[in-house]
């Protein structure tokens, strides 16, 4: 939870002033937004936080730091000073983002450099997924009291072939046979209505692959993989049972249709996977074909199995019945995991690549992305930084962008493991962008009261223009730095940098610490300028 402040609360009680908040080298800010508008998330959201690096997630008042709830669509955190991360050793940091209507969202951030990183979650509203997600919820039949399912059971969570974004889009499909009877990892039996919710991820699309689970990612990158094809699924009853695996009930029946294990049919004990992909992506990585499943009592375990050498056996590959298309079925046996992904698997055919960005004025912050059907990687380059180092990138034509302020640029096809580092031309910005420095005067709601902190840690300030159109990103500021006066033994306020603003515009500025936010609009009248901020928080007093 947030931090204890009975420390400052017992000097503000005795007039006392608040000393020695310890600087943060290290910090970093998490955007959440919508993954279909790029709205941010105003929903009140759960974080968890865990260091994949030893040391702590820490707040402002260097306090470990496990969960926070927010609603202002932002997440403030340090990491412990024994923590110096590069781009050798970065710090890696997991956080779990939770919120009514949205499908919980599992991200590891890495920090490569001291000083603020900012970074974007983008979190799938049930109602609204982006493009490329197919979120499903229906009837799955029902079941006997004695736990037999009463009709084959089909989860198509991917819809019919071609009925994604792309026509190439793939599919993925799960049947169980009438009679099978399904459990929970307890061992109960499911009975009565049961219901099936599922979610499928086309690889061909950019943004679905960045909203895949952490689990999925992952397993991808554990085995260096493409991914082909991704779904989860889960089936329910009436009661909540969760089904892990799936039995033969005296009703027990081979599943029909292409259920074919070496030309015999398959036992009403197991249950059919089917794939079905385009013709050429089968002829480019069938000899390499891995399906990555997650075990169904421990939800951090993936198995993994190679499927080229089942062909024949439990894995049959033929034509689909949509031209153009391969359908590849594998038949499995008890345990019902729900989490699946086809993979090309690529072992030790990775690289690193650079992307070297020429600013041509363009200062702040940049984001970037390149992406391939299959495979995504976005982040940050950091104002005074020109390049980014991107490790493990997978074999292939990707298709790299990155985004100032005022202007973006587009590499159409690089491919890094065979054509090394890749240089992208910015666009100049319009010639009324200047960088502007905010002297900010911060003020208690009581004009009686003082801030009585010394600095505030981890306070991260957020802009964009005023009444820029949905989705439209907030950029950090850079430079922050905080005014104590001993004297008054009161922090009177700061500086900031707004990158890449234009001049005589007017801005919407939040000021993030804590789980506080405090908003205002500045005009940028000029290079420098003034901005008082009241502040209605604890820390004044």
């Amino acid at each position: 939870m947030a931090c204890d402040t009975a420390k400052l609360t017992d000097a503000i009680d005795n007039f006392a002033p608040v000393i020695g908040l310890e600087p943060i080298n290290t910090t970093g800010v998490v955007q959440l937004s919508d993954a279909a508008t790029g709205d941010l998330i105003t929903a009140r959201t759960t974080v968890s936080f865990e260091s994949l690096s030893g040391g702590s997630v820490i707040d402002m008042y260097s306090d470990p730091l496990l969960s926070v709830r927010v609603n202002n669509g932002f997440v403030n955190f340090g990491v412990s000073n024994d923590l110096e991360p590069s781009e050798d050793n970065p710090v890696r940091v997991r956080m779990r983002f939770e919120a009514n209507g949205y499908q919980t969202l599992t991200r590891r951030f890495l920090l490569t450099e001291t000083g603020t990183s900012d970074f974007t979650a983008r979190m799938v509203r049930t109602s609204n997924p982006p493009s490329g997600v197919i979120i499903g919820t229906g009837s799955g039949g029902n079941s006997s009291e004695s736990g037999e399912v009463e009709g084959d059971v089909v989860i198509r969570p991917s819809g019919p072939t071609g009925s994604g974004v792309n026509p190439t889009s793939p599919e993925t499909e799960v049947k169980i046979a009438q009679g099978s009877i399904l459990t929970d990892a307890s061992g109960a039996v499911l009975t009565g209505a049961l219901t099936v919710s599922t979610q499928f991820y086309d690889p061909t699309v950019g943004q679905a692959l960045n909203a895949l689970p952490d689990e999925l990612r992952d397993a991808a990158e554990s085995r260096n993989g493409l991914v082909l094809t991704a779904a989860e699924m889960s089936i329910t009853d009436a009661s909540g049972r969760r089904a892990a695996r799936i039995g033969t009930g005296t009703a027990g029946r081979p599943l029909p249709g292409n259920a074919v294990l070496n030309n015999e049919e398959a036992p009403g004990d197991e249950y059919l996977i089917e794939f079905v992909l385009p013709n050429e992506v089968v002829e480019e990585y069938l000899q390499v074909l891995q399906l990555a499943i997650l075990n169904a009592e421990e939800d951090e375990s993936f198995e993994f199995i190679d499927l080229t050498e089942l062909i024949g056996t439990i894995v049959t590959v033929a034509p689909a019945e949509t031209e153009g298309y391969t359908l590849i079925s594998i038949q499995m046996n008890s345990e019902l995991p729900f989490q699946y992904m086809l993979l090309a698997g690529l072992d030790g055919l990775t690289c690193s690549g650079v992307i070297n960005v020429n600013r041509n004025g363009n200062s702040g912050s940049l984001s970037f992305e390149a992406s391939q059907n299959g495979a995504f990687y976005s982040g940050s380059i950091l104002q005074g930084r020109n390049s980014i180092t991107v490790q493990g990138i997978l074999p292939g034509s990707y298709k790299v962008s990155v985004n100032a302020a005022q202007s973006t640029a587009t590499i159409e096809s690089h491919d890094f493991c065979q054509n090394g580092d890749v240089t992208v031309d910015l666009p100049a910005p319009p010639p009324n962008t200047i960088d502007a420095t905010v002297d900010l005067v911060l003020q208690c709601t009581n004009p009686s009261e003082r801030l009585r902190v010394t600095s505030i840690p981890g306070a991260t300030v957020q802009y964009r223009a005023e009444g820029a159109p949905s989705g439209t990103i907030w950029r950090t500021a850079t430079g922050l730095e905080f005014d104590y006066n001993p004297a008054s033994q009161a922090l009177r306020g700061g500086t900031f940098v707004m990158n890449s603003v234009l001049k005589d515009t007017s801005y919407d500025v939040k000021i993030l610490y804590d789980t506080e936010t405090e908003e205002g609009v500045v005009t940028v009248t000029g290079e420098r300028f003034t901005h008082t901020e009241i502040i209605d928080s604890d820390i004044c007093g």
